[in-house]
């Protein structure tokens, strides 16, 4: 009568989770926010404000709404996303074992040393495919452009790119220019329902090693183009645009990929127009104004970046409200799950991104009721397959290797996970841990004849309930 109670509790409890979790994805009231306390309000929405670096800003916008090209977990690993890797064998070609590398190798592909300056030259690697921003517009390689640049402009965002200006600290100088567009440049395949036209490839020219280059200067905010550029506008082709017109004429910063205009010579897309650029392109009536950027007071529909959240209020002295950006990449075609882009993506964020409750409760109870039945059945089976006189013996030993050994591969664990990243390491673990027993369960037959094997020997000494010791 034990197991029907013990299983009917459990699925008392899985239910009553079940009921008090958010509702299943794409079911009726699947808007779901989330409201951020903060001890202080918001000083801006506009980003690049000469203003903007006040705590509650950062922590909202820059943490939440935006996102970097990369990833940066509290292991303090750098992960790839939008920038799969950098060509560390200095080849010019993207290969499987480059990725999520992000430094040149001192030894080229051919096995000579790099010479001192090689190391301060490197190309990185781009796939835009999944990424779109909260107008539902494409992200691309001349929005990464915009972003250094933008971010070159300001005291704020541009210390990690110092490495990247002239010694005059220029920021039309910054030594970012586009290599290669449409993946011509990847070894790696393309996945199903990819885009070619999503990948490029960027070189990087630095003035001198910098330490924290994967960290700060490869970790740019990405900016949507379309938003900041001339007057403004939400959606840019194919998605819809919805508004237009947002702020005043700001000019164009970087050069587009196509001629019009006065612009011809399209080796400079991508690069910074100068002050004074006598090529403008179409439609663009002046290089940058980065002295009326700050007057820009963005509503919150003009917030739009790539982030796993989007700004839906601010409430001035009372609170700001977010909510999911259900396009947000995670490996996954956004528009179609079943297409895997990134596998290794897919693994990294699975886990943090879990918003239901009642799955990881289920889980844990799962794994509970595993580590019991293991610690019962190991016992068990020790004490009645082992003969008497070796049982002290084989109990001891594995008292050491249960106890003993356990804190050693926890040890190894943790070191491993502060490489490796903790998230990765548990799936590692836990995918040995199931190949052991299934292994176990194939290749070792009296596992699975316990119950034809277990026997009870009567002790020598052992008496009867009641026997004299007379």
């Amino acid at each position: 009568m034990r197991r029907p109670a013990i299983l009917a509790s459990v699925v008392v409890i899985l239910s009553a989770l079940a009921g008090a979790s958010p509702p299943a994805e794409g079911g009726p009231g699947d808007d779901r926010e989330l409201r951020v306390g903060i001890l202080s309000d918001l000083y801006t929405r506009n980003i690049l404000h000469g203003g903007y670096h006040d705590t509650s800003s950062v922590t909202i916008l820059d943490e939440t709404v935006y996102d970097t090209v990369v990833k940066i977990p509290p292991d303090g690993v750098v992960r790839p996303y939008i920038l799969k890797g950098v060509d560390a064998d200095g080849d010019g070609v993207f290969q499987a074992d480059e990725y999520g590398v992000f430094a040149r190798d001192p030894v080229d592909w051919q096995g000579n040393p790099c010479a001192s300056d090689c190391l301060l030259h490197l190309i990185a690697f781009y796939d835009f495919n999944g990424i779109f921003f909260h107008d539902g517009a494409q992200a691309d390689v001349y929005d990464l452009f915009f972003s250094y640049h933008a971010a070159a402009l300001s005291y704020r965002l541009n210390n990690g790119l110092r490495v990247l200006m002239d010694p005059m600290r220029d920021p039309e100088s910054l030594g970012v220019t586009l290599v290669e567009e449409a993946g011509t440049d990847w070894a790696l395949p393309l996945p199903a329902g990819a885009n070619a036209a999503n990948r490029a490839s960027v070189r990087f020219d630095l003035t001198e090693p910098y330490a924290q280059l994967s960290e700060e200067t490869l970790n740019v905010l990405l900016l949507p183009r379309h938003v900041w550029e001339k007057t403004g506008q939400h959606g840019k082709a194919p998605a819809p645009v919805t508004a237009t017109a947002i702020h005043a004429d700001l000019g164009c910063l970087v050069y587009p990929p196509t001629a019009s205009g006065a612009y011809t010579d399209t080796s400079k897309r991508g690069r910074g127009i100068p002050a004074g650029a006598s090529d403008m392109p179409a439609d663009c009536s002046s290089p940058f104004r980065s002295d009326l950027v700050g007057r820009w007071a963005p509503t919150d529909a003009d917030v739009i970046g790539s982030g796993a959240f989007r700004l839906d209020a601010w409430v001035a002295g009372s609170h700001v409200t977010v909510s999911r950006h259900d396009r947000y990449f995670v490996g996954r075609n956004p528009d179609n799950p079943s297409q895997v882009w990134d596998p290794q993506l897919v693994t990294l964020m699975a886990l943090p991104l879990q918003r239901d409750l009642a799955p990881a409760i289920a889980m844990s109870l799962l794994v509970g009721f595993s580590t019991i039945a293991f610690n019962g059945l190991t016992n068990t089976t020790l004490q009645t397959t082992a003969p008497d006189r070796m049982l002290g013996r084989v109990m001891s030993v594995f008292a050491l290797i249960f106890m003993g050994i356990m804190p050693l591969g926890q040890l190894a664990l943790g070191g491993l996970g502060s490489v490796f990243g903790i998230d990765v390491m548990l799936f590692v673990g836990g995918a040995v841990a199931v190949g052991a027993a299934v292994y176990a369960w194939v290749r070792v037959p009296a596992i699975r004849d316990l119950s034809a094997r277990a026997h009870v020997v009567a002790h020598p000494r052992a008496r009867s309930v009641g026997e004299s010791a007379d």
